[in-house]
């Protein structure tokens, strides 16, 4: 049976025990912490949202800043960039840390969301390769520090930008990266043209017994994503009629609600899929 998780980007001006002890109290098992515009958290405080998190069974995933480009033409933005992806990963480590009494659980890995990059008028092939190289050297960074997580690029929402679901399945056969399925962002790339059956048995072919992703609604113009906007009640239907697609090949599936009223929504979201 297919195990869904879900809950909202960000905790809407809450402190995180406020958050975490409303989302248990409605039945959402998941936020995202997002570091978009910098990590601006020290590790006491991630150690005691991790902490919090437990207690109140949340499973956390960290958005990693907007500010990273893996394909830039410049090489100190690539180091910026994976500076700023390695902190991320520093921090939300953090979160997964164990008391002594514990010691013998291993938490989940924490997934560290992130938009990986800009063809910038080359190749794709070409930037495919750049950002595969660049993924391989962070998860072995990663691995060396012995961090708890996940790198997961996210699909994108613009033609422009790397991160179609081909790239991205062909980066987890090539690095061993997770992936985060952002399905309005998919929608926008192919103005609207797959549906959301189409998108999600798509998704189902990748085969992961985990999926985590994001959804909201979203608008568009002719260069893809424009902004993330409420959904509608006939596009949220269509996508959670999708779900059933995966029930046979993935276990469980987190999705983070990224529309301007996270929180809201992510209650509509779980309302919805309950009432179906």
């Amino acid at each position: 049976m297919l195990k869904i998780k879900i809950g909202p980007s960000g905790t809407t001006g809450l402190s995180y025990e406020e958050a975490f002890s409303y989302l248990k109290a409605n039945g959402l098992t998941a936020l995202e912490v997002p570091f978009t515009y910098g990590v601006r958290m020290k590790s006491d405080q991630a150690k005691d949202i991790g902490y919090l998190a437990n207690k109140y069974g949340i499973g956390l995933s960290v958005h990693g800043p907007y500010y990273i480009n893996l394909a830039s033409l410049e090489s100190d933005k690539v180091e910026a960039s994976k500076q700023r992806i390695l902190h991320s990963c520093e921090i939300a480590n953090e979160f997964s840390t164990v008391n002594s009494d514990q010691a013998d659980i291993q938490p989940d890995k924490i997934n560290i969301i992130f938009h990986p990059g800009f063809y910038m008028g080359r190749d794709p092939k070409i930037v495919y390769d750049l950002i595969r190289k660049e993924i391989s050297e962070l998860i072995q960074i990663i691995d060396e520090k012995q961090y708890n997580v996940r790198l997961c690029p996210e699909t994108t929402g613009k033609p422009s930008q790397f991160g179609s679901l081909e790239e991205l399945s062909r980066l987890i056969k090539d690095t061993d990266c997770g992936i985060c399925i952002d399905f309005a962002h998919l929608w926008a790339r192919n103005q609207g043209q797959k549906n959301f059956d189409t998108i999600m048995q798509n998704v189902a072919n990748l085969k992961l017994e985990k999926i985590h992703s994001h959804f909201s609604g979203i608008e568009y113009g002719p260069k893809g994503e424009k902004k993330h906007i409420p959904f509608s009640p006939d596009y949220l239907n269509e996508f959670v009629n999708s779900i059933s697609l995966l029930s046979e090949k993935t276990k469980q599936i987190t999705i983070i609600c990224e529309s301007p009223e996270p929180l809201e929504d992510a209650m509509f979201l779980k309302n919805t899929i309950v009432s179906t």
